[in-house]
């Protein structure tokens, strides 16, 4: 057999077995859709969380120690579009409340006094409602002002082009126990580099903002030295763009880093791997989802 005559045989072998992996992979996806159709078929209670997870893991081998292959990350979002098919996303979360909705009647925003919030302030009004300006002397001030009830929000900024994530404003959303509901980005300095506002309040709350994109954070504390890996191919196969990833100093080990990630995409993709994290990755938390203009 000449080389011409191997090189065809070569190519024959080859397609061959990309059909047959191509039947394989609809098989096992429609295996797995047929078993998330009968779990929810023989329930009429709400989707159980851990219930999930554990189905996950049987129908996955989730729990076998290595690097996630191929095949588990493609089954993984089979999982969740048999998932997205049988229930309305997002899933109830084990540890925290539901989002609540806007506010009625007045609705006021406290801010750091100056024209760069103020005009911040009149791009939120659009996707809120007609918004109250409360200048402060402080980032603090502003924040503890939604605190204590006087408003119903506040402006912090949350990102920087030139120092990247802010920490310490991140900080004070932590310590008065706030929610970012939604952000922009203005220019805010002379050389023109941006800054991302963030519109904060003490309820997280769920903005009927469908055509708008949305942001995801994350803040991942590594298992092992694949988790990193796994969410960044994961959101890539689902659709969502990485808009930043920082290392964060872990308090409690002098040699640790958690990561905290920021991915941006359509609603219905970001609530996708909001799920995918409450289910196969726990000790990673989802630390904000919020409309972006």
């Amino acid at each position: 057999m000449n080389f011409e005559d191997i090189a065809i045989r070569a190519r024959q072998n080859l397609t061959a077995w990309q059909k047959i992996s191509d039947t394989a992979k609809s098989l096992s996806a429609l295996q797995i859709k047929a078993v998330i159709s009968d779990y929810f078929a023989s329930t009429d209670t709400p989707p159980d969380t851990a219930v999930l997870r554990h189905l996950a893991e049987s129908l996955l081998d989730m729990t076998a120690g290595g690097a996630p292959s191929t095949a588990k990350n493609r089954e993984a979002i089979a999982f969740l579009d048999a998932l997205l098919d049988s229930y309305s996303l997002p899933l109830p979360e084990e540890h925290s409340l539901p989002p609540q909705p806007l506010p009625q009647g007045p609705l006021t925003v406290a801010h750091f006094e100056s024209s760069i919030f103020a005009d911040a302030t009149a791009r939120f009004s659009p996707l809120v409602g007609n918004l109250t300006s409360l200048p402060t002397e402080s980032f603090t001030a502003a924040a503890d002002e939604v605190s204590n009830g006087k408003a119903t929000f506040a402006l912090l900024p949350i990102e920087d082009d030139a120092e990247g994530k802010l920490t310490r404003f991140y900080e004070q959303i932590d310590r008065f126990e706030l929610h970012v509901i939604a952000a922009l980005d203005i220019v805010a300095r002379h050389d023109g580099k941006q800054v991302r506002v963030a519109l904060v309040g003490k309820n997280r709350i769920d903005l009927a903002a469908d055509e708008r994109p949305r942001a995801l954070e994350c803040l991942l504390f590594e298992e092992d030295r694949y988790s990193l890996a796994t969410l960044l191919d994961t959101a890539n196969a689902i659709g969502l763009s990485l808009r930043r990833i920082d290392s964060l100093p872990i308090f409690y080990r002098e040699d640790g880093f958690s990561k905290h990630l920021v991915f941006e995409g359509p609603e219905q993709l970001c609530r996708k791997l909001h799920t995918y994290v409450t289910i196969f990755m726990p000790r990673t938390s989802v630390t904000a989802e919020y409309v972006l203009l």
